[in-house]
């Protein structure tokens, strides 16, 4: 091969280099998009409650695995050079492909979802391997904010692409029975989307409370029960919780008065479904963000006591909580 060839053949395979490491996507990105899109896969699976059509099920699950690549990369490159091999190092660990393993896992159980492999364990030695990781200041960051999906800055980005690739399958919820033709819809007073979607913010703020008491207080050795923790968090975001009752009271009523009792029982299972999913991911997402469970509990118990999840003016539902209210006065 003359010396001409030979810098010609050096230079396309150079270049063929090139190609595939622009190709390749950091392991870090690859991770979290991957974790990103099998919980969107998840939350609409029927077995964890979803009802949407069959072809926008199967779209959904034939997703490309590189669906949530993009936001994941933006938020990858808030990251400085040096921080980025921090996380890169860490997602190709063992512990690190332990935790994305184990949170993903946790991810079937919360859905109520089987298994597709046997709970890993969480040893002394996994602990230790942790607190090392730890000692670098992007992987503490990067753990602590729950993953790219949980921190602020990124979960705009990231929502946003969950929204694109759910309207990109026209995921459309399982329609209605029709009513029969002639048959007048049942005139409800009681019933109001604004009223019902007040209660389902109140019953998702107490179910989160009390799954982090369950949870969380005899792991930090509190003293008391979640019973009287959940009692002061409704004390403490009076009237809102028994408002909520006497509407939901009232609802059922209306309901079973209307319709029977087929549609009572659907309505509250449709307010359950609601508040258990929503509240059990809430809970989910900030304990499964770090495997030490002691030290993700004391997180979210510390965001509790100082009244993150209280019913006031910081939420943007704060209206239709105080219009509940004053609805329950007036209807009592």
């Amino acid at each position: 091969m003359t010396r001409l060839r030979m810098i010609g053949s050096l230079a396309l395979l150079a270049g063929m280099g090139m190609m595939t490491a622009a190709q390749a996507e950091s392991p870090m990105v690859e991770q979290s998009g991957r974790t990103a899109l099998r919980t969107l896969q998840l939350v609409l699976a029927p077995m964890a409650g979803g009802k949407i059509e069959a072809a926008g099920q199967a779209c959904i699950n034939a997703l490309p695995k590189d669906a949530y690549y993009g936001p994941m990369r933006q938020a990858f490159d808030r990251y400085s050079l040096e921080d980025q091999a921090q996380l890169d190092a860490f997602a190709e660990s063992p512990i690190g492909r332990k935790v994305a393993l184990l949170g993903e896992l946790r991810a079937y159980e919360a859905m109520r979802i089987p298994l597709p492999e046997p709970m890993v364990p969480w040893t002394a030695a996994d602990k230790a391997a942790l607190e090392e990781a730890r000692k670098q200041p992007a992987v503490k960051t990067y753990l602590e904010s729950g993953g790219f999906t949980n921190a602020p800055d990124a979960k705009t980005t990231i929502d946003a692409k969950t929204r694109e690739l759910v309207r990109g399958c026209n995921v459309r919820a399982i329609a209605a029975p029709k009513p029969a033709p002639g048959a007048s819809a049942p005139k409800y007073v009681v019933a109001s989307e604004s009223r019902d979607a007040a209660t389902g913010a109140i019953g998702t703020a107490n179910f989160i409370q009390g799954r982090l008491a369950a949870q969380c207080l005899k792991l930090l050795n509190r003293p008391e029960t979640p019973e009287q923790y959940v009692l002061a968090w409704r004390k403490r975001n009076a009237p809102f919780p028994d408002a909520a009752a006497h509407y939901m009271d009232k609802r059922l009523a209306e309901a079973k008065a209307l319709e029977g009792d087929g549609k009572a029982d659907a309505v509250m299972r449709e307010l359950i479904m609601s508040v258990r999913s929503s509240g059990t991911k809430t809970v989910d997402d900030m304990l499964n963000s770090d495997p030490d469970r002691t030290a993700a509990c004391k997180r979210a118990i510390d965001l509790a006591d100082v009244g993150a999840f209280d019913l006031n003016q910081k939420l943007p539902i704060y209206i239709e909580l105080r219009a509940l209210a004053e609805w329950v006065k007036a209807n009592p």
